[in-house]
């Protein structure tokens, strides 16, 4: 269930990564699903940092696992450079109280013009304390900022080197692009005012084209797609989207159709039922959205049920970081560490006494949990130190060091 959990948190932060300008930049989202009683369950929470310029510098994601003593989170914090281009993200992420579990870098090189050269992704190994190189995508651009050619590459460790590379070539006629991989090609045409109207793709194998697929997009008059026909030859079902806007040019309801019922594009039979599903979003006196709520109709049923959605808040100041303490303090030996999770997890601490000797440490992953509950607080002892005050080193995976002076209290 962790595993899951992460691989969703892990797209979640991807779909935030172009630009990291959130639409609104909403202080919390709040993903949650509905059962078949309509009753609600939160999935996960997700809180939102933003610096001055409005670009999503932090990002903290929480979820319920198990029975809820514990709390899975990821941590995702981002880096620009003056153009305000991303240049770095971090994702830290952990599904059990006793350590870290999750932790990958992204790294981008860009030109003068703040075109994307290259990306690098690493992992972090908890047991060599270094990051391990794991994948790279490398770009290429024309005099107009346009990409001619995207390269990707996985690092192999056995060999300490990249391996071989696959990608695609771009080429540009008037409005009209192509890609151009090994068994695919993707071409896409623009109407007059520059936008995407029909998009062919098609895959060959053996020098025959085996699956050929046409998207095709209607605009209305604020630029807001209205429908989206998706419209393959051979296996794959017919899906139209279509598009309501309200009054301020902002979608109010997208609605999915899959027609799965033509015997010439499926090998389903004829009988089989439409699928159909929409979302419904739904905006405050700002324009802000406010939440999205997904909705599906049942095989045979002509009334909809909710399925899952998302929630978002907004505050007039930006959430401030709640800082890393100890407590209680004075102790009789353990000490608590809160809001550690928000910080990554703590690598190593050090305990040193009034005269600065080094009298206590530990190398090992201490915790890196949120919820603060007497099951999961993360805690180091002093009890083996006598009465008296030290100072706690706390050197963190992903923060700022922090240092804390506590005072060991046995009789009290």
């Amino acid at each position: 269930m962790q595993r899951h959990l992460f691989i969703f948190f892990l797209s979640l932060s991807f779909s935030h990564a172009p630009g990291q300008t959130l639409p609104d930049r909403p202080d919390t989202a709040t993903y949650f699903n509905v059962g078949p009683d309509q009753k609600e369950t939160v999935l996960h929470r997700t809180v939102f940092y933003y610096n001055q310029k409005g670009n999503l510098i932090k990002s903290r994601t929480e979820a319920p696992v198990e029975n809820d003593l514990c709390t899975s989170y990821l941590l995702t914090t981002y880096a620009y450079d003056s153009r305000d281009s991303l240049l770095e993200f971090m994702l830290v992420g952990s599904g059990k109280p006793d350590g870290a579990a999750f932790r990958s870098r992204f790294v981008f090189t860009r030109d003068e013009h703040g075109n994307k050269l290259s990306d690098e992704s690493s992992l972090w190994d908890f047991n060599q304390k270094l990051w391990r190189k794991s994948a790279r995508t490398t770009q290429t651009f024309d005099g107009q900022n346009r990409i001619t050619s995207q390269q990707s590459a996985h690092f192999d460790k056995t060999l300490q080197a990249w391996g071989p590379s696959s990608g695609f070539t771009y080429s540009y006629t008037d409005k009209q692009q192509m890609l151009q991989g090994a068994n695919q090609r993707i071409t896409t045409l623009c109407d007059a005012r520059n936008r995407v109207i029909k998009t062919t793709t098609e895959i060959t194998q053996q020098q025959k084209t085996t699956l050929t697929h046409y998207t095709t997009i209607e605009y209305g008059s604020t630029n807001s797609i209205l429908r989206q026909y998706n419209e393959p030859k051979l296996s794959q079902p017919y899906a139209i989207i279509t598009t309501q806007l309200n009054a301020q040019g902002k979608p109010e309801r997208v609605d999915y159709w899959l027609d799965q019922s033509i015997k010439r594009i499926t090998n389903l039979p004829a009988e089989a039922p439409i699928s159909r599903s929409y979302n419904r979003y739904q905006y405050d006196s700002g324009g802000r959205l406010l939440e999205q709520v997904n909705w599906n109709y049942p095989a045979g049923q002509a009334v909809p049920r909710r399925t899952s959605g998302v929630r978002y808040s907004y505050d007039n100041h930006q959430p401030e970081q709640p800082a890393l303490s100890v407590y209680p303090n004075p102790t009789t030996g353990p000490v608590n560490l809160l809001n550690v999770g928000i910080y990554g997890c703590v690598e190593r601490y050090e305990v040193l006494n009034q005269a600065g000797q080094l009298v206590q440490q530990a190398t090992a992953q201490v915790n890196m949990k949120i919820a603060e509950t007497p099951e999961c607080t993360p805690k180091i002892d002093l009890t083996a130190l006598p009465d008296g005050e030290y100072r706690v080193r706390l050197f963190l995976g992903n923060g700022p060091n922090v240092s804390e002076q506590v005072v060991c209290k046995k009789n009290r």
